[in-house]
């Protein structure tokens, strides 16, 4: 088996294991209290209407990636790659074949994001990448960034400039 077919099947295994593991997903509420018997009385005419939930922000979702465009051409390299944003957080694995078949190139990370008109401000929670040497960098924790997303038919397109973009479809 090619080494990077080894690489992406463990990096893609990693990377759903941390996905569904407990710690890594937004907490769930706390389960409500039982309603005391005063709580429990009729409604009146001025009674509030129970709060509805939040509605989710139309980048939420999970994404798998189906294109990768290099200098403003597609790559044709095989890719692999996941996206998950939830309320507060997106995640982020990707895996593609560099230029030396021993030495792909691998980028996961996690944020905090918040939209911000038609882009998404970011600050890294963890985060790391090969370069094509195959040296791996470290993100710093804490480091602000602003990317462009952009909603696009039956997913979202990753700005990283003008000529460089990842498109994902969402798969749920």
């Amino acid at each position: 088996m090619p080494a990077m077919t080894r690489l992406s099947t463990l990096l893609f295994g990693l990377c759903a294991g941390a996905f569904a593991a407990p710690w890594s997903q937004d907490p769930r509420p706390a389960p409500a209290e039982a309603p005391s018997a005063q709580a429990q009385a009729p409604a009146t005419a001025e009674a509030k209407p129970a709060v509805s939930p939040r509605t989710p922000h139309a980048l939420e979702g999970v994404y798998e990636l189906r294109a990768r465009m290099v200098d403003g051409k597609p790559d044709r390299q095989p890719s692999r790659g996941y996206l998950a944003i939830t309320q507060r957080h997106l995640f982020l694995c990707l895996g593609a074949n560099g230029p030396d078949p021993e030495k792909p190139l691998l980028r996961a990370g996690v944020r905090t994001w918040q939209p911000v008109e038609a882009f998404v401000d970011g600050v890294v929670q963890l985060g790391w990448y090969t370069d094509a040497e195959g040296r791996i960098t470290v993100e710093k924790k804490g480091v602000a960034e602003r990317r462009r997303i952009d909603p696009i038919a039956g997913g979202v397109r990753i700005w990283n400039d003008s000529r460089n973009w990842l498109d994902f479809e969402r798969v749920e």
